[in-house]
């Protein structure tokens, strides 16, 4: 069944269910709302189907009269750039999660650098942490300390609980290459390593390219200095303000 055979059924479900609800509510009378359904495409392939459930017949002309037309609003995430996918701080991290979980190698540039003050004020970020450490073959531990560091320590625990159960189980460790390996098992070293090279990705992102000093001290410094500067980043203008905020 294609994508929009697989939806009009859900479709015709939600309207039935608004119709009577309305209808109910509004002790039979008229008028009634509309139903206007949203598509959210965030696959690796472009949304192809379509552009409403009259598509899906093959009816002549003396019969497409009859044919029920439900339109519905397509948002194809592939075509919208990263900051553009809402004006909403949550939303637009939430978005690029989705649009980023089929295996764009930079997904961690791109989500640190969206991942400002104002998307961890929405309740709902443990959730969407939780929903990345299922669906994300290659999310390693260092991206996940990255993401989970502004969190309380109660839902930074819950993360990480989860996290180390899935490890353990050899979902991640086993797939996640090349930048997962400095995140090796009990390690410092290895995780400094790991939050440095997601810090360079973030600063080159947000500044330009990072002047070879800045490298030199980001590769003596621990992984608690790392984080920091990681949280930094996420809300500064300029690379002083991430490295030498005592300047501003």
């Amino acid at each position: 069944m294609s994508g929009a055979a697989a939806l009009y059924p859900t479709y015709g479900y939600y309207s039935v269910s608004l119709f009577l609800h309305s209808h109910l509510a509004r002790g039979g009378g008229t008028p009634l709302p509309p139903g206007i359904p949203l598509v959210i495409c965030h696959g690796t392939k472009p949304w192809s189907e379509p552009p409403n459930y009259a598509g899906l017949y093959d009816v002549g002309p003396e019969l497409r009269p009859f044919v029920p037309t439900f339109s519905y609003v397509l948002f194809d995430m592939r075509t919208v750039e990263d900051r553009d996918l809402s004006r909403d701080p949550f939303l637009r991290f939430g978005f690029a999660v989705m649009k980023l979980a089929r295996g764009p190698s930079d997904f961690r540039r791109r989500l640190l650098a969206l991942a400002t003050t104002e998307v961890y004020r929405d309740d709902r970020m443990v959730q969407l942490l939780i929903y990345m450490i299922n669906v994300y073959n290659d999310l390693d531990r260092a991206t996940v300390e990255l993401l989970s560091a502004p969190l309380t320590e109660e839902e930074r625990g819950e993360v990480t609980t989860l996290a180390e159960r899935l490890y353990a189980d050899g979902k991640a460790d086993g797939k996640a290459e090349g930048r997962a390996q400095g995140v090796a098992e009990g390690l410092a070293e290895g995780e400094a390593k790991g939050k440095a090279e997601l810090l360079l990705d973030i600063l080159e992102y947000r500044f330009g390219p990072v002047p070879n000093d800045v490298r030199a001290r980001i590769s003596r410094s621990d992984s608690d200095r790392i984080s920091t500067w990681v949280c930094r980043a996420m809300e500064a203008t300029s690379l002083d303000q991430v490295m030498n905020p005592e300047k501003g």
